[in-house]
């Protein structure tokens, strides 16, 4: 059997093998290039990403705002803000900055269902305790 052998300078070459080894050839060449295109839209680029947040934040730290809310947003809306628990405020700030319900029950791991009727508790716990001023951000109400 005759396997085709690309180098990394572009040349190409074929090689002589025996049937079995050529069939381990063969199969490996297609599940990598299955799992290429399985993979293609779930990888992150490094570049793109931004080193903030959730993801790499150190569980450790002693630190009652972890997420910089609380100079990001008004006082009233940290003071509502601090009432939710630390999971719906992860998420509610996942949410804010983009991500899907979907995305976020991918990232934590967890069931759509779970995260959605959690982001839902966290929103009208929110409203709840939300001093309704006129120095409201806009960007945070726009999410809720």
């Amino acid at each position: 059997m005759l396997i085709r052998y690309e180098f990394c300078t572009g040349e190409v070459e074929a090689v002589e093998v025996n049937e079995e080894i050529g069939t381990v050839i063969v199969d490996s060449r297609i599940e990598e290039a299955n799992l290429d295109r399985k993979e293609h839209r779930h990888c992150w680029s490094l570049d793109a990403m931004t080193y903030e947040g959730g993801e790499f934040a150190d569980p450790a730290a002693e630190d009652n705002d972890p997420y910089g809310v609380q100079e990001e947003l008004g006082e009233s809306i940290w003071l509502a803000f601090s009432k939710l628990s630390g999971v719906q405020r992860r998420r509610l700030k996942m949410l804010a900055d983009g991500l899907s319900i979907r995305e976020i029950s991918r990232i934590e791991g967890k069931n759509f269902k779970t995260v959605y009727e959690s982001i839902e508790a966290g929103r009208k716990k929110f409203l709840k305790y939300y001093d309704k001023t006129p120095h409201q951000s806009s960007s945070v109400m726009s999410v809720l």
